[in-house]
């Protein structure tokens, strides 16, 4: 089956307990991009084991000051023009990876940056936690817009909102 051209990213330090099901919920992505805080776990023999690429965290060994740095070198890193991040402890639905990849493969899709649900969840994703209002979250976005990240902590992307329109999938990814 042909790899849906998005390219995601994910931040990991030590996060080798969390990171197959992380990296098992987008094995069907063209591109993987771990960036490593100095992991002394498991969590490199497993991005490896993905076959994904793996660049350093600007600062490794330490805790990350500033979010939005690390994910841009991600977003630098990449070659696929869609990209989505996700932390190492958050899990892709099957629905979003299908939604990602009609968008992905779309040649002129209605929207180039998109809000995505978020499902919060038990450790073991098995329950699912409703609050009374619905989160979303801008995730998915397409390089050529040059989105870019900005804030130290609570990172978002930040984008010419004058010439893209946000649209909506309403199918989540999960965060225990």
């Amino acid at each position: 089956m042909e790899k849906i051209p998005c390219a995601i990213g994910i931040l990991t330090y030590n996060s080798g307990d969390l990171l197959e099901r992380c990296l098992e919920s987008v094995s069907d992505f063209a591109e993987i991009i771990i960036s490593d805080g100095g992991s002394i776990d498991q969590a490199l023999a497993i991005a490896r084991k993905y076959g994904c690429k793996i660049i350093e965290q600007s600062q490794q060994g330490k805790p990350i000051e500033d979010f939005s740095l690390e994910r841009n070198r991600l977003l630098d890193a990449t070659s696929c023009d869609w990209f989505f991040y996700l932390d190492s402890d958050e899990v892709m639905s099957s629905q979003l990876k299908d939604e990602i990849g009609k968008i992905s493969r779309h040649s002129n899709p209605e929207y180039l940056i998109y809000r995505v649900i978020q499902q919060n969840t038990s450790p073991d994703l098995k329950q699912k936690y409703h609050d009374l209002k619905t989160r979303y979250q801008t995730r998915f976005f397409n390089k050529k817009t040059g989105a870019r990240f900005i804030k130290k902590v609570h990172e978002r992307i930040k984008f010419d909102s004058n010439k893209y329109r946000v649209g909506t999938i309403n199918a989540p990814w999960y965060v225990p």
